[in-house]
């Protein structure tokens, strides 16, 4: 088990559907659910939260913290979920 997992998910666009990123993004808290320790943290960076939500909750992940920031001109959210399990 491990405390934290920084990560940048791949978001939907030109060449991922938003159904194989959602894919993505599941198979992504389905296996950080498994290798987390109860409590500890997965921080994310993204163009779209909404796309990481829906997940994180089916797998038991809450957002404990959220935060914009630009990257260039690009808007960026840092997310960090905690996990239940």
């Amino acid at each position: 088990s491990i405390d934290r997992i920084i990560t940048s998910p791949i978001p939907s666009g030109k060449s991922i559907a938003p159904q194989q990123a959602a894919k993505i993004a599941d198979g992504l808290f389905y296996q950080s659910a498994y290798v987390l320790k109860k409590g500890k943290t997965l921080t994310a960076i993204t163009e779209k939260p909404g796309e990481l939500l829906p997940a994180a909750a089916k797998h038991g992940f809450t957002e404990s913290e959220r935060r914009d920031v630009l990257m260039g001109k690009r808007r960026m959210t840092i997310l960090i979920f905690k996990s239940s399990a």
